[in-house]
């Protein structure tokens, strides 16, 4: 099995955490270096994906590097966004990717994990009443399917169970037989010769059983195909921790710069013992320092306990899955457009850049303040051709470079860097108003 973070998850909150596979946010980075390179194309596409998560989850994120205060902030900077990275930082954001790439599918990590549970064939007994048990010679509870071998955990838990100020509590006989209690025995890893099962927890009538495989399950059937899974379980405890993520894919060293969103994913733990409650937490990880320190956020989470209602336990389980869905969802197709999906076909890419631009400005999507269709065209081509490419990243490249590279008014460098991240943003929407196909 894979390996899994923990998680702290509260109901829907907007703070800075810290999570065991991420640099922490105190951890020593190097001070500001005034003047360090910016990728003008990585600084659009860092503001395109802050004014992102704005859209969908109102976080606002920071643009500026300010410092180690800036951890004070959601996804705080020590850069400012665009800046380049360190070697080493480029290495380690890779390494990154290539480490998610050889994770299964989240739906492969979920299928397993559920095969994993199926194998201990887990049986569940409501309403046992104590009185009506004993523990034989052998330390099994009997008159209950034949036996009950104990765990560590349920030993404990029935050992609870005793009344307040019983003096042997581990003599279970003593006080069973004039015990009221009535509750749930969880079971599994039955026998066949001795028919006994493991009695893995004791827990009151009032449990509600909504197990970690099948939480996972709906979680990986709902996140974007591309979501892949990183699942542990801990047989003894019945532990699962679960990481089901996102990756920015990354095709372009230049694209590694401070100010990008790193990973998003959620995050599960339980215990189907009653050990521990059901935390989900929505998160994303953002690069704020050139060697790479990983800046995490939280955008959503949600904390139950297994008491109440099973249906509504699930409900609540199911409306924030459902939440995050939505948002990674919208960024997994956000990465995808923005580096894989291509806005023209042809033999004559040049023909057909030109094209694409005339198109733009002609909607209205590309202007430069009163230069001319015909210069603007001839410059956005040329800036386009000193990296071609049939993608929307490389038509943002193409709009960020011209602004950069050619003299204009007074103030349109910043408006052509504005237009080229909304329309990474907006692919759709653009291709659509001109009669395209996205």
């Amino acid at each position: 099995m894979t390996t899994a973070n923990k998680t702290d998850s509260t109901t829907t909150r907007f703070s800075l955490i810290e999570m065991d596979d991420a640099p922490k946010a105190d951890a020593p980075t190097p001070a500001p270096v005034p003047g360090r390179d910016i990728v003008e194309s990585a600084r659009a596409a860092a503001a395109n994906e802050r004014a992102l998560v704005q859209d969908i989850t109102g976080i606002e994120l920071s643009a500026k590097g300010m410092g180690m205060d800036g951890f004070s902030t959601p996804g705080g900077l020590v850069y400012d966004e665009g800046t380049k990275m360190l070697d080493s930082g480029v290495a380690v954001a890779l390494a990154s990717r290539t480490e998610w790439d050889a994770l299964p599918l989240a739906t492969v990590a979920a299928a397993e994990h559920a095969a994993t549970i199926a194998a201990e064939g887990r049986k569940d007994y409501r309403e046992i009443k104590l009185s009506n048990l004993v523990v034989d010679h052998e330390g099994h509870l009997t008159r209950a399917n034949g036996g009950l071998r104990f765990s560590d955990w349920s030993w404990g838990q029935v050992r609870g169970m005793a009344p307040r100020g019983t003096a042997l509590r581990n003599n279970f006989n003593s006080w069973m037989r004039t015990s009221d209690y009535v509750g749930t025995f969880r079971t599994r890893y039955p026998d066949s010769e001795t028919r006994t099962r493991e009695l893995f927890a004791a827990v009151s009538d009032k449990y509600a059983v909504n197990d970690g495989h099948e939480v996972l399950s709906m979680v990986a059937d709902q996140l974007p195909g591309m979501t892949r899974g990183r699942i542990s379980y801990d047989a003894d405890t019945t532990r699962v921790e679960a990481d089901m993520t996102i990756h920015n894919p990354y095709e372009l060293v230049d694209d590694i710069a401070v100010g990008r969103l790193h990973r998003m994913g959620l995050r599960y733990t339980t215990r189907d013992d009653g050990g521990e409650r059901h935390r989900l937490r929505l998160y994303a990880e953002r690069i704020a320092c050139i060697n790479c320190t990983l800046i995490p956020f939280d955008i959503a989470g949600i904390e139950r306990v297994h008491v109440g209602d099973p249906a509504q336990i699930w409900q609540d389980i199911a409306a924030l899955v459902a939440r995050s869905a939505d948002i990674m969802g919208q960024f997994a197709d956000h990465w995808q457009a923005a580096h894989v999906t291509r806005v023209f076909n042809g033999t004559s890419m040049v023909d057909e850049a030109q094209a694409m631009f005339g198109r733009l400005v002609d909607g209205g999507f590309i202007d430069a303040n009163g230069t001319s269709k015909k210069v603007l065209v001839e410059r956005l081509v040329a800036a386009w051709a000193d990296e071609p490419g049939n993608t929307y990243q490389a038509i943002n490249r193409a709009i960020t470079r011209a602004a950069h590279g050619f003299d204009w008014a007074t103030g349109t460098s910043d408006d052509l860097e504005d237009q080229a991240g909304v329309l990474l943003y907006q692919r759709v929407q653009v291709l659509n108003s001109l009669g395209m196909a996205a």
